[in-house]
């Protein structure tokens, strides 16, 4: 969470204490492990005969009243997490708001319910109340109740990930085929939060009890829940555990060596992938086997398992998906005689692949043919947008390979021009070609910012000084969002004046999810709201909006509100606006530990999680820097720190601290920042494996090259927003040179 960093503040945080907060403090709940009674007795010796917290018995008049032990998977819902503290980036007073580790989760006092007297309660404040009912019947221990009352707001509120995972915890101790179907539910819908992160483990939970009892379907789900959350050690010790096992049928048996084969492709065991795949003639086992060549680097052989499903498949759109993917793997690899032969053989293609042509002279350049590349890259270059910038830089990288420095000068030239927009950054392969522009022409680079960076993000108290971006100048020269600290209704007897109404309306869209309903209603609320006699300018008012959310430490949704406004300079949008400078103590001791510049650790967190907290991807990793919980748990053990819950990588933090030291090991064993951050997106073994084959390659064509194009996107983004960052607040920035030749790394990298 953001701190506020001047002494102006001094005098609020003095007054605090003064403010009644009975109860809202205790609304964020804790852990995302379903404890087992055996883990409660290790931190609290009294927690595994009674099922409560040191917290619960203090708060109990009897602790002998108990009814007996909450069931191990409802505990999450009765232990608290402890509140996170958060403060408002600007001078001068700032408005009372609700404090957690995930803001914006629950915004009302649990005895209140949702704000009173407010006209337009949305459905995530219904939700918000719905749940922290369910949340204290559990805690009484009435489960009955708690399910009944759960069943009921699932029609009310609709299907909502927070409300299942309450309703499958309580059904897994009554029906666990109902429960099953619920999770499945919960785990097909598109939310990935807190609430499904409880989910996914109180299924794990849920499935390692079934299995115990010889249950093989729930030993099958549990597998697949292991590889969901990337636990592929584990899931792997499960398959040879079950395996071993008399009475196993056959067709299940099959289905678990199957996954086998996919979890020692994830772990890096090719040769175990190979053998298995190898073993199998099925489509399936195919496009595997070709993705595991091409991770080996060997893309003949990959190329030829993907054209032997091609081959299986009836003409149409899908073949030529299949045929479209062959052309790539053959281009990535530098066979462009043989793409050539495959767009000869199957002339439809040519519509299927609308870059063939650059595609064809980056190969060439794989190939080190720059003649060759020039002949394809010169019509590329006429395509408009980023296509076009990157045939550019290709031609110019063909150019210099010829030694013709003039031509190739004012190539780069040409996509720096089209591909660079002032403070607000620019395309990839623009900055790049700029950046060889002033190598060819013996222009000194910019110097590095990183010293600015970290004195920017210190403060004269040494407190965090955390900005969203333009808020730095802007926000220190505006008054408050409100003309005093008036907390909103609920909080306070007695009815709400205007002032409070508004100020609560604002608070209950803004953190609602609706931040449009939001700014209307500070758009139409009259001058006096602000303390002024005229009208209030647009672009004031979201900032004043944005000021709030970034009060929370929700940076996501500030970013998203002020792109939701009209601004009269684009370039704030996508410099400092689009690129927060945020988590300021954290950034200093990552820069002390790893050496990681702030803006490389700022962009790395923007491009994996947008800065929202609690995000969750499809593989599992999560928060800011999405981390995976199983990567957190081996650095902790290699750091010999105590391994962090689930939930803690949620928390920025933990997750900042594991994340930088991850990344700082990467950087250490690759001497190379491109190829860590490939290692970071794409695993290490995998990016270790390709060094080893493609040693001697230009590191631009390695990245190009990759066989997966998601982790190419990514060190392309993470770049891009690293000249964006140093664009937006000193004005100039550093530019990569990718022209070095990749070698593998003389220190081996971590092995997860």
């Amino acid at each position: 969470m953001p701190e506020t960093r001047t002494t102006t503040d001094a005098p609020f945080r003095a007054r605090r204490p003064r403010l009644a907060l009975p109860a809202f403090l205790a609304l964020f709940l804790a852990s995302g492990f379903f404890l087992s009674p055996a883990t409660l007795a290790a931190q609290d010796p009294t927690a595994a005969a009674t099922g409560t917290t040191a917290a619960d018995r203090n708060e109990a008049s009897d602790p002998a009243e108990s009814s007996g032990v909450v069931p191990p998977n409802l505990l999450l819902f009765a232990n608290l997490y402890p509140p996170a503290r958060g403060g408002v980036p600007r001078k001068g007073p700032r408005p009372f708001f609700f404090e957690g580790p995930y803001a914006g989760e629950s915004l009302y006092p649990r005895a209140g319910g949702p704000v009173p007297d407010h006209p337009n309660p949305t459905p995530h404040g219904k939700r918000t109340a719905a749940y922290e009912k369910a949340v204290a019947l559990i805690r009484e221990e009435k489960f009955k109740d708690a399910l009944a009352f759960v069943r009921r707001q699932t029609k009310e509120v609709r299907e909502w990930t927070g409300i299942m995972s309450l309703e499958a915890a309580l059904l897994s101790q009554s029906d666990p085929g109902e429960a099953l179907g619920v999770y499945d539910r919960i785990f097909a819908g598109k939310s990935r939060d807190v609430h499904f992160s409880r989910a996914l483990t109180g299924y794990r939970r849920f499935l390692e009890g079934r299995s115990e009892k010889g249950d093989h379907s729930a030993t099958f789900r549990l597998m697949k829940c292991l590889a969901h959350e990337w636990r592929n050690g584990e899931a792997r010790d499960l398959v040879r555990k079950t395996l071993s096992e008399p009475g196993l049928p056959d067709s299940l048996k099959e289905e678990f060596l199957a996954f086998d084969a996919v979890l020692a492709l994830r772990e890096g065991d090719l040769d175990a992938a190979a053998e298995r795949f190898g073993s199998k003639s099925d489509l399936s086992s195919l496009r595997w086997l070709s993705t595991l060549r091409a991770r080996e680097g060997n893309h003949r052989e990959a190329a030829r398992h993907r054209e032997k499903v091609a081959a299986a498949i009836k003409p149409g759109p899908r073949k030529l998906a299949e045929l479209a993917k062959v052309f790539e793997i053959l281009t990535k690899g530098g066979l462009t005689g043989e793409a050539l032969a495959l767009l000869e053989k199957h002339p439809e293609l040519e519509d299927k692949v609308p870059s063939r042509s650059l595609d064809l002279g980056i190969s060439s350049l794989v190939e080190n043919e720059p003649e060759k590349a020039l002949e394809y890259l010169d019509p590329a270059t006429k395509e408009k947008g980023p296509l076009g910038i990157k045939a550019l830089y290709f031609k110019g990288r063909a150019l210099e390979k010829l030694s013709r420095f003039r031509d190739a000068s004012k190539v780069y030239a040409e996509a720096a021009k089209r591909g660079l927009s002032g403070a607000a950054g620019g395309d990839y392969h623009a900055v790049l070609a700029e950046g060889r522009f002033l190598k060819l022409n013996d222009i000194p680079d910019s110097p590095d910012p990183a010293p600015g960076f970290l004195k920017y993000l210190e403060s004269p108290t040494g407190e965090d000084r955390d900005t969203l971006g333009q808020f730095l100048w802007l926000s220190e020269r505006l008054p408050p969002p409100w003309p005093d600290e008036r907390v909103p209704p609920g909080l306070k007897k007695g009815p709400p004046n205007e002032t409070e109404r508004i100020a609560a309306s604002v608070f209950h869209f803004l953190h609602g999810g609706d931040p449009q309903r939001a700014l209307s209603e500070l758009a139409n609320a009259p001058p006096g709201f602000f303390g002024r006699k005229k009208p209030v300018p647009p672009t004031e008012i979201a900032a004043r909006l944005a000021l709030l959310a970034a009060g929370l430490g929700d940076y996501n949704l500030a970013t998203k509100v002020l792109n939701t406004f009209e601004v009269k300079d684009p370039e704030a949008i996508t410099g400092r606006w689009n690129h927060p400078l945020v988590y300021g103590k954290e950034l200093r001791a990552a820069n002390i530990l790893t050496g990681l510049s702030p803006q490389l650790v700022l962009s790395v967190m923007r491009t994996e999680s947008a800065f929202q907290r609690d995000a969750i991807s499809a593989s599992n990793a999560r928060g800011l820097m999405q981390l995976l919980p199983s990567t957190a748990e081996k650095l902790s053990a290699l750091l010999d720190s105590p391994a962090p819950r689930d939930e803690d990588l949620f928390l920025p933090s933990p997750n900042i601290r594991l994340g930088t030291a991850y990344l700082g090991m990467l950087v250490d064993s690759f001497q190379s920042v491109p190829l860590a951050l490939a290692s970071y997106n794409g695993g290490p073994f995998n990016i270790l494996r390709l060094a080893e084959a493609k040693e001697g390659m230009d590191l631009d064509l390695f990245v190009e090259t990759l066989p997966f194009s998601e982790t190419s996107n990514y060190v392309r983004k993470v770049l891009e927003s690293v000249h964006a960052y140093e664009k937006a607040y000193f004005g100039r920035a550093r530019h990569p040179d990718l022209t070095v030749k990749v070698s593998p790394p003389k220190v081996p990298p971590p092995p997860f």
